[in-house]
């Protein structure tokens, strides 16, 4: 398993090369995913922090990422 960075920026421009041919709700799915995964590996390499850039936009994408991180009972989130 790869170690992730400590920021995760889940802009799709920024880890999707092909973007712009995606849907927004597949994109929103992308994001989410590339976020689990980033997550997981945090938690596999006993990471004591990991941040998540989710912008502005709606805040669908900031809601599901809280929702994501809410089901993890051991994990300390912090808002800033």
């Amino acid at each position: 398993m790869r170690r992730p960075s400590a920021i995760v920026d889940l802009h799709t421009d920024a880890f999707l090369e092909d973007w712009e041919d995606y849907s927004a709700e597949e994109l929103l799915q992308e994001s989410i995913d590339f976020m689990r995964s980033n997550l997981d590996a945090a938690i596999y390499w006993e990471m004591n922090e990991i941040k998540f850039i989710h912008g502005k936009g709606k805040g669908m994408l900031k809601k599901l990422v809280f929702e994501e991180l809410i089901k993890n009972a051991n994990l300390e989130i912090k808002f800033g």
